[in-house]
């Protein structure tokens, strides 16, 4: 196959348009890295270039002239390689986001999304790499605001929700983030009406009574979800009075 027509668009990003009617789309900031590649290859001769390719030096028309630069290629080469995954990548981008326009996205996430979408992993982590490198995708960022829901929801302490944010792909730095700015002490009032309700149906189940053991099972069971000892001594206090 050869490299049939080259089309640009109003901003100047390229279009080729190889035999059979294929065609990839690449980023006008990714035409240095493609004519670079022609260059290393010794392809650039020909079609009023000499072959001497210096970045940034009338890259378009360079590009321009590539039909008449670039000898015939098949799919297994690595200029259709290359001319494949610019262009995949790019559509994994712009899938990637829509993605984020609809809610916050995490890295690992993301990527998930995207191989769903029968997206190569390589042109997903490209483009989630790109989108990391914008702003655009933060596990930090993620991370706050997915705890902040899930704690608000749910009378769960610091360990499960850690856990549960690992097991989303995240990072032990993004975790520690998300944790240090919430207050878990609401959610600690509503953990103990909930685990004291479920040791109050075994104890009955079991015939027991009330006692000590009751409340160091109480407090273990906290404690196992990792709220602060000393927090959940003084709320056991509070409940008492």
């Amino acid at each position: 196959m050869r490299i049939e027509s080259v089309r640009f668009d109003a901003s100047g990003n390229p279009t080729f348009v190889v035999t059979g009617g294929i065609s990839f789309f690449i980023p006008r900031s990714r035409g240095a890295e493609l004519l670079a590649f022609l260059a290393d290859k010794s392809w650039l001769k020909g079609g009023g270039i000499d072959g001497n390719y210096v970045e940034g030096k009338d890259d378009r028309a360079s590009l321009a002239a590539l039909p008449d630069s670039v000898p015939e290629f098949d799919c297994e080469d690595d200029l259709y390689i290359l001319l494949s995954f610019i262009d995949e990548e790019l559509r994994a981008k712009r899938k990637a986001i829509d993605l984020c326009a609809r809610a916050e996205q995490s890295s690992h996430g993301l990527a998930a999304k995207l191989a769903a979408k029968g997206f190569s992993g390589k042109a997903a982590k490209a483009a989630v790499e790109s989108l990391k490198a914008e702003g655009i995708v933060d596990d930090a960022r993620y991370a706050r605001i997915w705890a902040r829901g899930r704690a608000e929801r749910r009378a769960c302490g610091p360990a499960l929700l850690a856990a549960e944010l690992r097991s989303r792909g995240l990072g032990e730095g993004a975790v520690r983030t998300a944790l240090e700015d919430l207050d878990f002490s609401r959610a600690l009032v509503r953990a103990i009406a909930k685990e004291t309700s479920r040791l109050e149906m075994i104890w009955r189940k079991k015939g027991l009574k009330k006692d000590e053991r009751f409340n160091d099972t109480l407090y273990w069971a906290l404690k196992k979800q990792g709220f602060d000892p000393d927090a959940i001594r003084e709320a056991l206090l509070s409940a008492e009075d």
